[in-house]
């Protein structure tokens, strides 16, 4: 089987993050309400729960800070520790207004992309070293989740 080029997708990340920056700049307080594919989320906890996982990856990979307290030993612990885990971020954070979350995604999607640089040219720095190793970096995909709770289409 042949080795599948890695696909880079670092650049993608600001105009993502501004996509959804914007879109979420755009809604009223019953928009922020809607029900999205997440259960018992609305809008505003999907929001929340992207801010999370930035402040979660710029803690861990950024500033080396571990907070994980728990021994997971299977997938099944791993699932459930990880649900209980975002259901706290979510639940605390609710009381953030639209309007600050807004600016906590702006900042932290910013030191992301910063971040996602970095590591992506210390890993390419590392497979010239060892000659050759799989690379490749994720885009976010929530903001389709505020577009489905609107009916509104995504962007390209």
């Amino acid at each position: 089987m042949r080795e599948l080029a890695p696909v880079q997708t670092v650049e993608l990340f600001p105009a993502e993050r501004q996509e959804l920056v914007s879109l979420l700049s755009q809604l009223s307080a019953e928009e922020w309400a809607l029900p999205t594919v997440c259960a018992g989320w609305c809008v505003k906890d999907l929001a929340l729960h992207v801010l999370g996982d930035d402040v979660g990856v710029l803690s861990r990979k950024r500033d080396g800070h571990s907070s994980q307290t728990q021994s997971v030993d299977s997938w099944d612990e791993l699932v459930a520790f990880l649900n209980e885990w975002n259901e706290q971020w979510v639940a605390a954070a609710r009381r953030l207004s639209p309007r600050l979350l807004i600016d906590l995604l702006s900042v932290t999607g910013d030191e992301l992309y910063h971040l996602l640089q970095v590591d992506r040219l210390e890993r390419a720095r590392r497979a010239g070293e060892l000659g050759g190793a799989r690379t490749g970096a994720g885009v976010a995909g929530h903001r389709q989740g505020v577009h489905g709770a609107l009916a509104a289409p995504a962007a390209d």
